[in-house]
């Protein structure tokens, strides 16, 4: 939306202002609560552990000192589960979007690491990627290694501020630059996106339902995902799939909609207010809880401005760290992924393609 209140480039002339999605959100929270009441103590009782499980992670909580928090460690104020009206409001978002020729996605990616003196840096990369339905181009620039948080920064400069790191990853150790470098292009190529077990082309991805019972089934298919799945594990990976389809995918607008309508009919997704992400901007999140010997149990979470609908950032928050990273705690984000611009557009390329 412009500042003079009409359409800006990309929007839907038609759409709602954002206070009016806003307003309808808000009635949307509204009659879900009203809904889960009457379901009874069994959901209360699930939701109080639920409460308990957060106010171990959430930083700045009763009785400790809060901190400045850095964007990229806020946890949030637990928010009323089951339907999701978040997600459904997105899908909307989504499905009142023009499909371009090209999908655009602009961004920072990001990973945590432990220092030798025991503070944390996040490795971090700037991408674009511009995607047609034939061809692929990419380009990606390192940002340099930084503290984490303001108690990180304070570390840092304890140490005499040093502008590299040894720090332990894939099995051994590698050293992490402060410094900046150029950019990296690559590209055409074909463009694809793996889901599962399954590497989906542009036609492919044109070609799936968007009906979402048939989006999920399909998502959920033994041939995709490698086994039968249920319970959570089959939550887990539901909800990467159809991020993995939004985040990285040339997906048309009727097929983001219907993704996120998938997500929204997830048992166990878990609403999350007033959540900062690695930019700095405040968002809703929702996401699941998954395990990993990698990564422990953390939750996969996507970041929506709920005003617009925008999809913000995908982050694995720490929940119970592995003995590896005992140092991921307070919902650290192990690694993450912060959109600037994802949208449909006629163009023009941009000069690396």
């Amino acid at each position: 939306m412009g500042m003079d209140g009409t359409a800006g480039p990309g929007e839907d002339p038609g759409a709602p202002a954002p206070d009016t999605r806003r307003r309808r959100l808000a009635d949307r929270r509204a009659e879900a609560r009203r809904r889960r009441t009457l379901v009874g103590v069994t959901i209360a009782a699930g939701a109080a552990a639920a409460l308990a499980i957060a106010m171990i992670v959430v930083p700045g909580a009763a009785g400790t000192p809060a901190a400045a928090p850095s964007p990229s460690t806020v946890i949030g104020t637990p928010a009323s589960s089951g339907g999701n009206p978040v997600l459904l409001d997105a899908a909307a978002h989504a499905e009142r979007e023009k499909k371009g020729r090209y999908r655009q996605v602009e961004g920072v990616r990001g990973v945590v690491y432990l220092t030798r003196h025991g503070y944390l840096v996040e490795k971090r990369e700037e991408f674009v990627t511009w995607s047609s339905a034939e061809q692929r181009w990419t380009g990606t620039r390192f940002l340099g290694a930084r503290p984490l948080r303001p108690r990180d920064e304070k570390a840092w400069r304890q140490t005499g501020k040093p502008s590299s790191w040894e720090v332990d990853a894939d099995g051994g150790t590698v050293t992490l630059s402060s410094k900046k470098r150029p950019w990296a292009h690559d590209g055409p190529r074909e463009p694809a996106v793996h889901v599962g077990r399954a590497v989906l082309t542009p036609d492919e991805l044109d070609d799936l339902p968007t009906d979402p019972a048939k989006l999920e089934t399909f998502l959920l298919d033994p041939k995709i995902q490698g086994e039968v799945l249920t319970g959570q594990k089959a939550d887990g990976r539901l909800f990467d799939a159809a991020a993995t389809l939004l985040t990285e995918a040339p997906a048309s607008p009727k097929l983001r909609a219907a993704l996120y309508r998938v997500l929204a009919d997830i048992a166990s997704v878990r609403t999350t207010e007033e959540v900062t992400d690695p930019l700095g901007r405040t968002g809703t999140a929702v996401g699941v809880t998954r395990t990993s010997p990698d990564m422990g149990a953390y939750e996969d979470r996507l970041i929506i401005d709920e005003a617009t609908g925008t999809l913000l950032a995908r982050v694995a928050a720490s929940i119970v760290p592995p003995a590896q990273k005992d140092w991921a705690v307070g919902g650290v984000p192990q690694h993450y992924q912060a959109y600037r611009t994802a949208r449909w557009t006629d163009g023009p390329l941009p000069d690396f393609a």
